[in-house]
């Protein structure tokens, strides 16, 4: 059972750290996407003014910046920004928690680390369902290949 309760403990500060990681990733992607649509539009803009003679051109332009940024906005990516933005504080506090129970666990019973298993996986899952359910995304493998890496060192850590 023991195992069990790493295990978990284990997986959790993955998940946390991957979507800490998977946040930052959104931003920069939102970010980009804000910048290049307001970049698009200017240049647009200030060329229709100089050249009257191509409006075709430039409203082509313009709608196509328009369908971008629609486009964007319809992946949700500021949607998913705002379930991690709440989500992630919540989780560390119960990983902090998670982590306090591990530490005391050392003298524990089978029948008590089962309950201990038991609480903090309904925890993690309540917590899942509530913020994390409008996030389908694949999963991003520049976020997951670091969430790997602080989790090994977590877990080095605290061996």
């Amino acid at each position: 059972m023991r195992e069990k309760l790493w295990n978990l403990l284990d997986k959790t500060r993955y998940e946390y750290n991957y979507y800490q990681q998977y946040k930052a990733y959104l931003e920069k992607c939102q970010m980009v996407v804000a910048i290049t649509t307001a970049i698009v539009w200017a240049m647009v803009v200030n060329l229709a003014l100089l050249f009257s003679d191509y409006s075709l051109l430039w409203t082509l332009l313009l709608i196509l910046s328009g369908m971008i940024a629609i486009i964007i906005d319809k992946m949700g990516i500021a949607n998913r920004i705002a379930a991690l933005k709440y989500y992630l504080p919540q989780m560390s506090k119960k990983l902090d928690a998670f982590h306090k129970d591990w530490m005391q666990a050392s003298e524990a019973t089978e029948q008590e680390l089962l309950v201990l298993f038991t609480k903090h996986m309904k925890r993690f899952s309540a917590l899942a369902d509530t913020y994390l359910q409008d996030i389908h995304s694949p999963p991003h493998s520049g976020s997951a290949e670091k969430a790997d890496v602080i989790a090994r060192h977590w877990a080095e850590y605290l061996s």
